[in-house]
């Protein structure tokens, strides 16, 4: 089909199908199937940098060829300014060598991120494979580590041509899947190697619960990454290679054909024409004026004659979506739709629903600090807000993104009597994108304290409080204002929000 969903847009596309009963648990019907991948053609058509940029659907294009021409031109532009690894990842070996003799910092082809002691996958295969290839590396992880070292790495790994992190089996990695979220936000060249959570840490064995929690933790990275066109690989020695390849010039940075398609609207398109379906279908079927009538509501454009089926008295839910399929093939994205951009004059318009002010992330713990403290608080302070539509969901949904990002203030607390793993990914994600006002409220974990019933050991807190040290050290940097107090985070919140 020459198109690669996200693996969440996947677990989305199965979800909504067995919400509408439309399918069976093991595959989509052909039509549903046909809808999304014309959907996913369509976003493909989309400039990646317009889709970054998006906050309404798209439909089809109109006369707008010169305005377009001055987008796309305007575009290309920026992408060449703000990619800060292209000028010394494209170009010859003597215009590189300029540039470092320019400066006096270092430059390293691979920065090798991610899970530190005791996984040595640094040793055993990234360093051997980059050796024998001829390219230079910088390891963090080092026997002799003196905090001196700090600005050589900190300035290896802003240099470095491509930002390789590792989460392996072994370690829990949660704070370098937290400095991963940030680092995908903020569009650096950065492949990963996502590993499944192997069963113990440190030769602790992991409860069943906290198993869930670090792969939950290891999808929610995999989405954000694939959202942002990040390269994941499931093998190590698959990611060493994709530097490899990267620096050699076997492929252009950025610029992966083979990366998902990102389309976080999908599943709203997918309940706008089941909707419609159901709002105009008689006996779970459509006649043609029905037909003719659904197709207006979820478009606002007439049915073309040529897909209106007219030889046949009425059609299912399965044929609907293949003449919607068939209707987005026919058509162009409408640029000016992508930023935003209406046109006064259409005679169909949606219906505007102001979007909630607040979103309320993080995980609740035994006291349940959302019932208790936030929704009374915004209740009373008038301020609209949204949660999550599943706490225990096993991805991070495009549909969720679209939700979140439409939302004013994003709240994340992070209580000491949860672990929070998926959601500090969330954050970091979001702090890093540096388009939205976030609120932070983070409490350390204590050992030999209580979470979900169990005992915290000193490996467990030193992690997780590890990765919280990292999201509010990245808070501080992007002046992203951090409580240890539920209270004073959800007025902060609620203040920002009327501002």
């Amino acid at each position: 089909m020459e198109v690669i969903p996200l693996q969440a847009q996947l677990h989305e596309m199965l979800q909504l199908s067995r919400k509408t009963r439309r399918h069976t648990d093991t595959y989509l019907s052909y039509g549903v199937f046909s809808f999304y991948v014309a959907e996913m053609k369509y976003s493909e058509k989309i400039p990646i940098s317009a889709k970054f940029l998006s906050v309404n659907r798209c439909f089809e294009n109109r006369d707008t060829t010169g305005f377009l021409g001055k987008i796309q031109r305007a575009q290309h532009t920026t992408r060449t300014r703000c990619n800060p690894c292209r000028k010394i990842s494209c170009g010859s070996p003597s215009l590189r060598k300029a540039c470092r003799s320019s400066s006096q910092h270092s430059y390293y082809d691979v920065f090798l991120g991610g899970s530190c002691n005791p996984t040595q996958w640094r040793r055993d295969q990234a360093i051997p494979a980059l050796k024998q290839a001829q390219v230079t590396y910088y390891n963090p992880q080092r026997s002799d580590w003196r905090p001196e070292l700090i600005e050589l790495e900190q300035q290896a790994k802003e240099n470095a041509r491509v930002l390789l992190f590792v989460h392996d089996k072994e370690t829990r990695s949660l704070a370098s899947m937290v400095e991963a979220g940030e680092l995908s936000a903020r569009r650096k060249q950065l492949i990963l190697a996502i590993e499944d959570q192997g069963k113990g840490v440190m030769g602790e064995a992991l409860s069943d619960r906290e198993m869930q929690e670090m792969q939950r933790a290891r999808n929610y990275m995999r989405s954000i990454a694939e959202a942002c066109r990040v390269r994941v690989h499931a093998e190590i020695e698959a990611a060493v290679q994709g530097c490899i390849d990267i620096v050699k010039g076997h492929c252009k940075p950025n610029a992966d054909e083979t990366a998902p398609i990102c389309d976080k609207n999908l599943g709203e398109k997918f309940i706008k024409i089941h909707s419609a379906f159901d709002n105009h279908s008689t006996n779970d079927t459509l006649s043609i004026p029905e037909r003719r009538m659904a197709f207006r509501a979820s478009t606002g454009r007439e049915l073309p004659k040529e897909l209106l089926m007219a030889d046949t008295d009425s059609i299912t839910f399965d044929q609907y979506c293949m003449i919607n399929a068939e209707y987005r093939m026919m058509v162009k994205p409408n640029l000016l739709k992508v930023l935003g951009i209406s046109w006064p004059s259409e005679r169909y318009l949606p219906q505007y629903r102001e979007p909630e002010k607040v979103f309320i992330g993080g995980p609740t713990g035994a006291k349940d600090w959302r019932t208790t403290v936030a929704l009374p608080h915004f209740k009373k302070e008038h301020v609209s807000f949204r949660t999550r539509n599943d706490d225990s969901s096993k991805h991070f949904l495009p549909m969720e993104m679209q939700q979140i990002e439409s939302c004013k203030i994003l709240l994340f607390v992070f209580p000491s009597d949860t672990w929070g793993a998926p959601e500090m990914i969330m954050a970091s994600f979001y702090i890093g994108l540096e388009k939205f006002k976030v609120v932070l409220c983070i409490q350390d974990v204590s050992v030999g304290s209580q979470i979900y019933g169990e005992k915290v050991s000193t490996t467990q807190a030193k992690d997780y409080n590890r990765g919280r040290s990292y999201l509010s050290d990245q808070a501080t940097r992007s002046r992203v204002p951090v409580y240890s107090d539920i209270t004073e985070a959800v007025a902060k919140a609620a203040e920002l929000a009327k501002e």
